[in-house]
């Protein structure tokens, strides 16, 4: 219960709350001395923190799970190994980021495969810092290939891909791919309030894109749309 309130006060973006939470889940794990609860407290906690902004605390916790030999190969052990990744290229620690994801990319796991489309995203990311635009599309299309029935890793990649293409100066190809995104996110049965935000930042992102392309009446619209949208979630979230 505590791990799932923390993920909720992650989600919201309340940081403390979600560190205190974890924190708690924590203590109760490791009082309860529930070695599977309290490996993913630590995980989630490392995550928690590196949201809050408070690196070398995460950092702390990443190194000690990947060290436990009880959790080598795991999924837990390249999940904290990706996060790490993540972190080290936020703080611009492009190269020991890449060595990792390289590492997991190597490896053959079914555990590693849990983790495969994140791993491709984020050297695609890497690739784009280094201004390897055609490196980086190929990894995102990768990334899109194992995204499955997943919809989050699916509008994760298909962002990318549009960002990529934008850097190349690609316009319509990058339209396209929003189109496309667009579609996927109208299909689902059940709209939600992660899918509407990403319909909005969905939106936002195609104004822009049009304003690139100097087509003002289309990136006035979309600007319309995506502001729209926001107001409605922000009302929403308000009212409850």
């Amino acid at each position: 219960i505590l791990n799932s309130a923390g993920k909720l006060f992650l989600g919201d973006g309340n940081t403390d709350k979600s560190v205190a939470s974890f924190r708690q889940a924590l203590h109760e794990a490791e009082t309860r001395r529930n070695d599977e609860q309290k490996h993913v407290a630590e995980l989630n906690l490392a995550n928690a923190l590196s949201a809050k902004g408070k690196s070398d605390e995460a950092m702390v916790l990443y190194d000690k799970i990947v060290r436990k030999r009880e959790l080598k190969l795991s999924k837990i052990f390249f999940l904290a190994l990706v996060n790490k990744s993540q972190l080290l290229l936020k703080l611009g620690q492009i190269e020991e980021a890449n060595k990792i994801l390289r590492k997991i990319e190597a490896t053959h796991s079914a555990s590693a495969d849990d983790v495969r489309g994140t791993v491709y995203l984020l050297l695609g990311n890497v690739a784009m810092l280094n201004g390897e635009i055609d490196k980086a599309l190929g990894y995102y299309e990768d990334s899109l290939d194992v995204a499955d029935d997943d919809l989050n890793s699916l509008v994760q990649a298909k962002k990318c891909i549009s960002l990529a293409h934008v850097s190349s100066g690609q316009y319509d190809k990058a339209i396209s791919t929003l189109d496309d995104l667009l579609e996927d996110l109208s299909s689902q049965s059940t709209e939600c309030k992660s899918t509407n935000l990403s319909k909005a930042e969905i939106w936002n992102f195609m104004a822009r894109v049009y304003k690139k392309q100097g087509n003002l009446p289309q990136a006035k619209n979309f600007a319309k749309l995506g502001k729209y949208a926001l107001a409605q979630l922000l009302s929403y979230h308000a009212h409850l």
